[in-house]
């Protein structure tokens, strides 16, 4: 095992709570329909900001300015934020409410790194924790809302293509673990973390891991809530076996292995259609 087993049942926990939050989500988040958009433009349109925000964050972080680094995640965590006020849908001036949000999560959320960065690393681990909470409330809300506005296909086919972009950055590019270092030494956590023993070292998910595993099932509940539930499990599965798996020092992409999870989570629905 690559992390100890407090390290691998932490960063399990807080997703298996991601899902529990989720699975709260789905009721609450209205779904919205995007007029003027059709499912494949959607599709072409989130593959392209994908591409679009590998890009740039490749090239702030070749910057190694620690100061830029911070303002602009913290800039996209209020956009993040942002858009949970959309997706509520539950205030009357929608726009001022995104705004207030945007410009307070900004700020909120700039200084909290700075004190992650100023402080010790013996006094890191409950900052890192409630980071972790922060983050998952953010993109569980996220990943609802896209994930009810596609087509269980579409759904399932941009997450084989940002799977592959996953392996391929990862085993071959070696770009992903590059910005994954770059980010951690800032202190700006692109995920789920918890802090080792030894200074500036972390067992981590990535929060585009949590994204997926979250969007799929909220599209696939079109279908059936029992497929949904069991893509989830089937996802969340390969996810354990992965922690279990991996060796220390070697970097591992977790979206390639939680789709063959996916897979395996359709072929038992499609069996258990066929069957019974």
């Amino acid at each position: 095992m690559k992390h100890t087993h407090k390290e691998t049942l932490v960063i399990l926990g807080w997703t298996i709570f991601s899902m529990i939050f989720g699975l709260f989500l789905y009721g609450l988040v209205p779904q919205q329909e995007l007029e003027g958009f059709s499912q494949v433009e959607l599709l072409l349109a989130i593959l392209v900001m994908v591409g679009v925000g590998a890009v740039f964050w490749y090239l702030i972080l070749k910057l190694k300015k620690k100061n830029i680094v911070t303002l602009t995640y913290s800039f996209g965590m209020g956009l993040l934020f942002s858009s949970v006020v959309d997706a509520l849908n539950i205030f009357t001036n929608a726009i001022m409410a995104r705004l207030i949000v945007l410009v307070g999560m900004f700020a909120g959320y700039y200084w909290f790194i700075r004190f992650m960065q100023m402080s010790a690393w013996k006094d890191i681990q409950w900052k890192l924790q409630l980071n972790n909470f922060i983050m998952l409330v953010a993109m569980s809300f996220v990943a609802i809302q896209i994930g009810k506005s596609l087509k269980p296909s579409i759904a399932v086919l941009l997450f084989f293509v940002v799977a592959i972009y996953d392996a391929l950055a990862v085993w071959k590019l070696g770009t992903m673990q590059d910005m994954a270092r770059k980010f951690l030494d800032n202190f700006v956590i692109p995920g789920i973390a918890y802090a080792k023993k030894r200074k500036n070292t972390f067992a981590i998910l990535g929060g585009g891991d949590i994204f997926f595993l979250l969007l799929v099932p909220a599209a696939l509940a079109s279908i059936s809530t029992r497929l949904a539930i069991g893509s989830a499990l089937g996802m969340f599965l390969a996810i354990v076996v992965l922690f279990y798996i991996s060796q220390k020092k070697v970097f591992y992409p977790a979206l390639p292995f939680m789709f063959v999870g996916l897979l395996g989570a359709l072929v038992a629905y499609a069996l258990q259609l066929f069957l019974f």
